[in-house]
């Protein structure tokens, strides 16, 4: 399954669940990822709040974190994974209602950066935030998503850490997304030790 999607904290009806990774699928043909296998995790703002506490070291929640499997030492053993997207539900909520759109476009768009995140791509210096921009559009005309969308506020909003993930031998975990529970694809294949890059869009709500 090239997508796994999952949710966290949101209760038992989770509609996004349903047309989410149609969605994330296109787009990772549209980058000409199509083979490449994506997590996304869908959450509540405590599990948000949580993650990005432990690996930005920021105390509130926020719309989207990238764990990228491709950056680091190691990263020549993960395969076809690209890594792992969470979605804060919440707060997309929050931010569609204040931008005046739906919470699919919303989503969508999160999804998108998140994405290329995963890809490599990034938006600390405005040349670098022009080309995303680009690429964000193209990936929400590639499933659909013809109006335009208000994008990230520019360069300065990213952060990034290195994280590490947990040995598949049992011993104890160290810090990345498998090591929190119900967050990322729960069968994913053991790849050792491995450095993690961490992003976030990281808007202002």
């Amino acid at each position: 399954m090239p997508v796994a999607c999952r949710s966290v904290g949101l209760g038992r009806r989770v509609p996004e669940r349903a047309w989410l990774p149609a969605v994330a699928e296109r787009m990772l043909h549209a980058r000409g990822l199509g083979e490449s296998e994506l997590s996304v995790l869908l959450c509540d703002d405590t599990t948000m709040r949580r993650l990005n506490r432990r690996y930005r070291g920021i105390d509130k929640t926020t719309d989207v974190l990238a764990f990228s499997l491709r950056e680091g030492p190691g990263a020549q053993h993960v395969g076809p994974m690209l890594g792992d997207v969470v979605l804060c539900i919440p707060q997309a909520r929050r931010q569609a209602r204040a931008a005046g759109r739906s919470l699919r476009e919303e989503l969508t768009e999160l999804l998108a950066h998140g994405l290329l995140h995963l890809c490599g791509m990034d938006h600390r210096t405005a040349a670098e935030d022009r080309r995303m921009r680009r690429e964000t559009r193209r990936l929400l005309e590639a499933v659909g998503t013809a109006r335009s969308l208000l994008l990230s506020p520019g360069p300065g909003s990213i952060a990034t850490a290195e994280l590490q993930i947990a040995p598949s031998d049992g011993s104890a975990s160290a810090a990345g997304p498998r090591s929190v529970e119900n967050s990322a694809i729960g069968a994913r294949k053991s790849i050792g030790r491995c450095n993690l890059g961490l992003h976030s869009r990281a808007r202002r709500a």
